[in-house]
């Protein structure tokens, strides 16, 4: 048994958490905190959202 936990041990050293990437956006920053989601999805999501929002908005007045 005392082979294994040094396997472990060993192996939990080797394997260090990298520092993740935080979010571009404050909301995106949110997100993070309540959600258990990796960056990459939050973003992309956040980017769909944004271009969506994009599409549908019509300013008002003359366009230039």
């Amino acid at each position: 048994m005392q082979v294994i936990g040094e396997a472990v041990s060993k192996e939990r050293e080797r394997v260090k958490a990298k520092k993740m990437k935080q979010p571009a956006t404050h909301l995106g920053q949110e997100i993070k905190k309540v959600m258990d989601v990796p960056t990459s999805m939050i973003e992309r999501e956040i980017k769909k959202t944004a271009m969506e929002k994009l599409k549908e908005f019509k300013p008002k007045g003359k366009p230039s």
